[in-house]
């Protein structure tokens, strides 16, 4: 988006016509990359804030962005900085070569200007440190040596530090002021105007972090465990944990400036914090070494190997020693507290997500057993998943604890065991199991389980025995795991009999937030060629004859000559392209908020309609498809405070090139405008209109959607022979979305030509008044005509038939751009985890 915003600016910008001439549309490619890499540097640092973080999850804003996908936003951000800077380059390629040129230097002037130049020479050393992190922070370089990865990534000094000189040469000029200057503040550019936001933010949070580190600190307890797993508990001065987080460990005798992320096995309740480190890499081993651990000795058995503070009547005295100091950072992350909000609460940890749970389980524990205030919850069910339990000793030991203090039986365990058995072992299973009190692999009461889940049983199992109550899914472990699980909630997340919802799984309001907005804005720039055809054609500035022709007959009043042989050169094959986005900034940023707010607020209605809706309705029965065009209905008149100025910006801009004979203003510059003659009243010219328009068309929006994704599923049902769509959904998106856009446009075409008047009337007046050198709207103009006169008006000028004009290229678009518009929403709400579909299954939201 940004890059489209900057290729428009500088292909349009009057002073830089000279360095348009001379380098051609790689300078304005060039221009752009940079733009979005100013803007990722802008964000790049504030994911890696923690304290930051940490902070905002605590305000209103972490049900709308999701704080915990925080690295993954940093790694997107990293991604995007790698594109652009590679197409920042390749252009600049294509630049040094003209001024070479130019020039007759060849190729030795091509190297000069790469290697010589200010900019030259300093863009490279900000690549080489770029690709250096890069490559040592994907996942297999990564894994295979962290501490190479950890070093390597503070490379970002060096990239940030020729950054702030890379533009400080000057070596374009535009063609007339402000100039580009050597000296003050801009000699470095304008990188430290971008930079500043998130740099000092995260120079605050280095200097929080070491003041962190440093506070009262030490090892009180050292447990060696089975399978190369060391426990470390600490003690810290004003530590207050909750469950499920995550702290950030420094040991100075192995390195003084590591940090590495361990996750919680303690409870708040405890009053020490501990972590459960598997002992595998490079850090880990020397950690484990200098807190007395020595897994050559003993494997099989647990022991205290270090104890600090205490008698230490238990440790070994051949390994007892001074413990070494540790920093620690922390705690970190968002914590399981929500599993307290439920009656019922299943837990799934598979392979090393199990980590996590060591510390929910203890908490809910405590809190059954030794309540400090009230708590609803009352049944815990617990899903253990791995292949191999022997690298899990010490949990399987933290559950034999708590089962054997759970006499009241509310923490139920399920253990899972994946790997292929040999068939000795599994006879010396069966015979050790027979009429056996414990299990004979885990000791646990509860049996061990061969093979992976039949979740299909076990929630409906689950669900036939709480009803009616409330129950909450919580996961860690594989992505794939996660989805099935998602599936399953929603397909038990009806209403039973008593209309009391069983099952509750929540959608984060971010997630419908962020997929909304960029699916909004894909939409939007797809299908802005085809909608300045179609509000010409509603303003009555195009005739339908001439709709075939319109694309090409865009930009005729850019060039000087409609027949002159430089409408084919390079630079009018530009203007063409950039008239097609003509009026497209407004709708790319408002539509893109528009339907952020729009998907949010139908999930809110639909669950204040309907309880329970929104976690997954499986029916098409009429009553819930009237649900659905009643929350469509009230998202859509929620839309209203952003749809009407947007609208009105981008018909007065789309309108605006017939009009007149110079360049077609941009959408900032009728705002503008807008504000100065008429102030914020302005922007909500048609806004009736606009609002008996959204709520009717996006009623039937989802109405329609919803109608059409439930006889896709009948048709063409899941591999499984359910009728989930998991397996199709990116071509349901495509299809339905496409549909339910014509239904939407066909339900409220002729509200949308009234309202495509109202907002076009100021500029149809005031063009004939306006001359190529005068304001582009008039600060007096002709007494504006209200809904109803414009609607007479029109039914004057060609009967019914007006109200109709345009429909058919209206139509085209609607299918184009709400099936790019679904597709995309669902790609990224299954990248955030969140499973889409109205219903939850597995369908395009």
């Amino acid at each position: 988006m940004f890059f489209s915003f900057g290729f428009v600016n500088y292909s349009r910008k009057d002073n830089l016509a000279v360095a348009r001439s001379t380098f051609g549309p790689t300078y304005m490619i060039a221009r752009s990359a940079a733009l979005v890499l100013h803007f990722d540097v802008a964000l790049v640092l504030f994911p890696v804030c923690r304290t930051f973080i940490s902070l905002a999850r605590q305000t209103p804003l972490n049900g709308i962005i999701q704080f915990d996908k925080n690295i993954t936003f940093h790694i997107t951000t990293a991604w995007s900085i790698v594109f652009f800077s590679w197409v920042h380059t390749i252009a600049h390629w294509n630049n040094f070569a003209q001024i070479a040129a130019k020039n007759n230097l060849g190729i030795y002037g091509w190297l000069l200007a790469n290697f010589v130049s200010g900019p030259g020479w300093t863009g490279y050393v900000m690549l080489i440190a770029l690709m250096g992190m890069v490559l040592t922070s994907v996942e297999k370089p990564r894994r295979a040596n962290y501490e190479r990865f950890w070093y390597t990534h503070h490379m970002f000094v060096v990239f940030f530090f020729f950054w702030a000189i890379h533009g400080a040469f000057c070596m374009i000029q535009p063609d007339f002021a402000p100039f580009c200057i050597s000296i003050g503040t801009q000699a470095v550019g304008v990188f430290w105007q971008f930079w500043m936001y998130g740099g000092f933010v995260y120079l605050a949070e280095r200097v929080a972090r070491e003041m962190r580190g440093r506070h009262n600190t030490y090892i009180s307890k050292v447990v060696q465990h089975p399978s190369n797993v060391c426990e470390i508990q600490i003690k810290k001065e004003n530590t207050k944990t909750r469950a499920g987080q995550y702290i950030f460990l420094c040991c100075p005798a192995v390195s003084i400036w590591q940090y590495h992320p361990f996750t919680l096995t303690s409870a708040p309740e405890e009053d020490y914090i501990s972590v459960h480190i598997r002992v595998a890499g490079d850090f880990t081993t020397a950690l484990a070494k200098a807190v007395g651990c020595d897994f050559g000795k003993d494997k099989d058995a647990s022991k205290v190997v270090g104890v600090s503070g205490g008698d230490g009547s238990d440790v070994d005295p051949a390994l007892r020693r001074i413990l070494p100091r540790v920093y620690v950072d922390g705690p970190f992350g968002s914590a399981s507290e929500d599993v307290f909000k439920y009656e019922i609460a299943m837990l799934v940890g598979a392979g090393i997500g199990v980590t996590p749970f060591a510390s929910i389980l203890k908490s809910i524990w405590y809190r059954m057993n030794y309540p400090q205030t009230k708590t609803r919850l009352s049944k815990v069910y617990f899903f253990w998943i791995c292949r191999d339990f022997g690298s899990f000793e010490w949990f399987r030991s933290l559950l034999l604890a708590i089962e054997a203090q759970d006499v009241d039986n509310r923490i139920e365990i399920h253990t899972y065991l994946t790997a292929k058995i040999k068939i000795d072992d599994a006879t010396n299973i069966m015979i050790n199991d027979a009429n056996a009190d414990k299990d004979a692999i885990t000791g646990l009461r509860a049996p061990t389980n061969f093979g992976r889940p039949n979740w299909d049983m076990i929630f409906r199992g689950i669900r036939k025995l709480h009803t009616p109550a409330e129950a909450g899914v919580f996961f860690c472990g594989p992505k794939g795991l996660g989805s099935t699980l998602h599936i399953f909630c929603n397909k038990y997340s009806e209403p039973g009999p008593s209309s009391i919802l069983v099952w509750y799984p929540i959608v984060p309001m971010s997630a419908d937030f962020w997929a909304g907005y960029i699916s909004g804005a894909a939409g939007i720039l797809i299908g802005n060629p085809l909608d300045i055809v179609k509000v010409r054609l509603q303003a009555g500035t195009y005739s339908t004859s001439s709709s075939l022709s319109s694309l090409s007959s865009l930009p005729v009043s850019l060039s000087s000559s409609p027949s002159s042989s430089s409408s084919f050169s390079s630079s009018a094959i530009l203007r063409r392209t950039v008239a097609l986005a003509t009026g497209a900034a407004a709708p790319i940023l408002g539509y893109g908020a528009l339907n952020a707010l729009l998907f949010v607020s139908y999930r809110q209605a639909e669950e204040v309609l309907q309880p329970g809706s929104s976690a997954g309705l499986q029916d098409g029965s009429p009553s819930s498809l009237t649900t659905t065009w009643l929350a469509g209905a009230v998202a859509g008149l929620a839309t209203w405070v952003v749809s009407t100025p947007t609208e009105l910006i981008k018909c007065q801009a789309q309108t605006a090139p017939t009009r007149t004979a110079s360049s077609p203003p941009s959408s900032w510059a009728i705002a503008r405008q807008v504000w100065t003659t008429s102030g914020l009243r302005g922007f909500f010219l048609g806004g009736s209109v606009t609002a008996l328009r959204d709520s009717i068309g996006y009623g039937f929006y989802f109405w329609s959607y919803q109608l059409a994704t439930d006889a896709w599923r009948q048709r063409w049902p899941a591999d499984d022979g359910s009728t989930n769509t998991s397996t199709n959904s990116q071509t349901a998106a495509l299809v339905c979305g496409g549909l339910a856009g014509i239904v939407t446009w066909a339900s409220v075409f002729p509200l949308d030509v009234v309202k495509t008047r109202v907002q076009a009337q100021v500029q149809t007046q005031t063009a004939a008044l306006t001359s190529a050198s005068s304001p582009l709207l008039a600060t007096s103009s002709p007494p504006r005509l209200s809904t109803l006169q414009i609607t007479r008006l029109a039914y004057r000028e060609g009967g019914l038939a007006v109200f109709f004009r345009g429909l058919g290229v209206c139509s085209a678009r609607a299918f184009v751009v709400n099936a790019v518009q679904w597709a995309v929403y669902e790609w990224i709400m299954r990248e955030l985890g969140a499973t889409p579909g109205l219903r939850e299954e597995g369908v395009a939201m």
